[in-house]
């Protein structure tokens, strides 16, 4: 017997007759999926979808208002290249801050991932800073909620080339 013919003896099910259940009758079928097939499941998940979209909304009109709608009061933002802000206001002061560099822009999530009560989202960004550059970049947000709201942003982009981009063009 060559090596490559060798198979271990088998001392239980295979692997598709363990993802089986047997019914009385004696006919295996597969097993039910998951629990994110339950329509609470499907519910939340949407609802977290939502709540991401109507902050990306909020943003791209600097719609201070609606965003204030989305986060928790007790947000935490984790930007890169900017130290952590804490609080609903923090976050928002921060956001009008970076937009004034870039009166024209526009995050457009071009992918979301639901895990739970997490929401991460593949974003790409245009804009045009205050001094005409146009500038294009992909980032990643990861969202975690709490009650409907915005608790946890985690921003993830090239923060240094962003900034390399912009100083060249002055």
């Amino acid at each position: 017997m060559r090596e490559d013919d060798y198979s271990p003896p088998r001392t239980g099910p295979s692997p598709a007759e363990a993802l089986s259940v047997a019914p009385a009758g004696g006919e295996h079928q597969l097993a039910p999926r998951a629990a994110i097939t339950e329509p609470a499941a499907s519910a939340e998940r949407a609802l977290h979808i939502e709540v991401v979209n109507r902050y990306f909304d909020a943003v791209d009109a600097e719609d201070w208002e609606s965003l204030a709608d989305v986060l928790h009061r007790d947000v935490e933002l984790t930007a890169c290249g900017a130290r952590p802000r804490s609080g609903s206001e923090a976050v928002m002061a921060m956001f009008r801050k970076v937009f004034q560099r870039f009166p024209a822009h526009s995050d457009r999530p071009t992918r979301l991932i639901v895990e739970g009560g997490t929401v991460v989202a593949e974003i790409h960004f245009e804009g045009t800073s205050e001094t005409g550059v146009e500038i294009s970049f992909e980032a990643v947000d990861v969202f975690d909620l709490r009650d409907g709201r915005i608790i946890r942003i985690a921003q993830w982009f090239d923060s240094a080339a962003l900034e390399r981009s912009l100083s060249a063009a002055d």
